[in-house]
């Protein structure tokens, strides 16, 4: 502790290292602020109680002993300084459920802090759909309200949307993949979401690079933009612990940067190692295991699995990093949002459906994230764009299971020729009008999702992240602050 608190001008950083992101939030207050701000109503008693919970961990009270101590040449304040960094600066936004244990036991001027700050943030959207409830009370009622509380309630009722990139391994090469992250860095957006396949759905996409050697290079040339598969299979192809291996392997190479996307797959990728495909109840549970498998490498040490589908022997995962990355899980029905809310961190789709996010919220899924792929093809010509749309992505046409039953990308193209582009383009936002995707994603976050990756499809990328500067993201600016009114 004597060399932390020392004289090097590495002190603050190392300190907050030392923490898990909901410490780092909790950082941002120190053991006055959280004292004095307890809100003095009917709860106070559960909130001195989870107060107390909080002091109680390890992490939390050497955080806020360091915070209470009187430090020489202000190192409280450069650790204060620090946190900002690490939590609202270029590393990380803390997520809903982080910002509401601060608001849970802090007073409005506190977490107008927090939230005016994640405002000013390039890469946040904060949109006024779908007001948390605990903010909107808390803040009406603190007792700190003041002539700019108006102004300042709105902020912090809004919701915390994220945007992002889809990076389509199917559509393009892995040097072209890893350009568009760079570009979606530079854009401002918050994350990519990359698509891992062994088989593009049909020739016309024409490409299926290794993802895991994607994420190698996206590692090398970014700095803050967040990076996800979308979605890996970790139970046929490749066993579970060999994804743990290549996930943990991204986190520290993208420092932290690296969420693990999950799902059951589909027979189009996971037929090729000859181990059949078993029937959708059977990979739901063997997900489940596989979640249960690699969290337990994530942990660190020597370890030994023996499930019902998986097996590890003396199984160590040496290169790990500071924080085992979160799982995020795919679902499409209630079935797999159960799954999702009960062994992921997070939520994956590819449609705004309410009853979907309904259903994984009830699970236990409130207050963690949900993540959705959103289709679209800016362009000139909103015909030459639909028409681009079915020529590489007529699959979205698919309905029921098929999509996940089909075993090579020449039964896909058997099975969409009789479709229309009415079939599987009429939806897609098209052309240059920024209206049609501010629809889009109004619809997406109405449904209860807080991270809406864009998925540019055809070779424009860079004329898309641009109109997405220029355009969209003031028009989705202006759109929020309209409905806040």
């Amino acid at each position: 502790m004597a060399k932390l608190l020392g004289h090097h001008t590495e002190r603050p950083c190392v300190i907050l290292r030392l923490l898990g992101p909901s410490e780092r939030a909790l950082m941002l207050l120190d053991g006055a602020e959280l004292r004095r701000g307890l809100r003095a109503d009917r709860r106070q008693k559960m909130l001195r109680g989870l107060l107390g919970k909080l002091l109680r961990r390890e992490r939390l009270g050497l955080a806020l002993a360091v915070a209470d101590l009187h430090l020489v040449r202000n190192v409280r304040g450069d650790l204060r300084a620090e946190a900002e960094r690490l939590v609202l600066g270029e590393e990380s936004v803390p997520l809903l459920g982080e910002l509401r244990i601060v608001g849970e036991v802090v007073s409005l001027p506190v977490l107008d802090r927090v939230v005016v700050r994640l405002w000013q943030r390039p890469d946040v959207v904060v949109h006024a759909s779908s007001v948390p409830s605990f903010i909107a009370e808390w803040s009406y009622r603190s007792p700190c309200r003041t002539q700019t509380t108006h102004l300042r309630h709105a902020r912090c009722t809004a919701r915390l949307v994220q945007f992002g990139l889809w990076l389509a391994s199917e559509e393009h090469d892995p040097l072209k993949l890893v350009d568009m992250a760079e570009r979606a860095e530079a854009a401002g957006l918050a994350y990519v979401h990359i698509s891992d396949h062994f088989h593009p759905w049909i020739d016309r996409q024409g490409q299926s690079p290794f993802v895991w050697s994607v994420i190698g290079g996206i590692a090398a040339r970014t700095s803050r933009i967040r990076v996800g598969t979308g979605v890996t299979c970790p139970i046929l192809r490749i066993h579970p612990a060999i994804v743990a291996h290549a996930a943990a392997t991204s986190a520290v190479m993208l420092e932290g940067r690296f969420f693990l996307g999950v799902g059951t797959g589909e027979n189009l990728n996971e037929h090729v190692v000859g181990r059949g495909w078993p029937p959708l109840e059977v990979r739901r549970e063997m997900l489940e295991e596989a979640i249960d498998l690699m969290r337990l490498l994530f942990r660190g040490a020597e370890r030994t699995f023996r499930g019902r589908f998986f097996t590890a022997e003396d199984a160590r995962l040496y290169t790990l990093p500071k924080e085992a990355p979160p799982i995020y899980v795919a679902a499409s029905g209630p079935q797999s949002a159960e799954l999702a809310a009960g062994s992921g961190d997070g939520l994956i789709s590819t449609s705004p459906d309410r009853e979907l996010v309904g259903r994984y919220e009830r699970a236990g899924g409130k207050g963690k994230p949900k993540f959705i792929e959103l289709r679209l093809c800016w362009g000139p010509d909103p015909k030459a764009g639909r028409r681009l749309v079915h020529e590489i992505w007529p699959t979205s046409g698919l309905g029921g299971q098929l999509a996940q039953e089909l075993r090579r990308p020449a039964d896909f193209e058997a099975a969409v020729e009789p479709l229309k582009e009415t079939d599987t383009a009429s939806d897609v936002p098209v052309g240059r009008d920024p209206e049609p995707y501010l629809k889009a994603i109004r619809e997406c976050v109405d449904a209860g999702f807080d991270h809406v990756a864009l998925h540019q499809v055809g070779p424009d990328q860079r004329g898309f992240l641009e109109f997405w500067q220029r355009e969209l993201r003031p028009a989705v600016e202006r759109s929020r602050a309209s409905r806040a009114r």
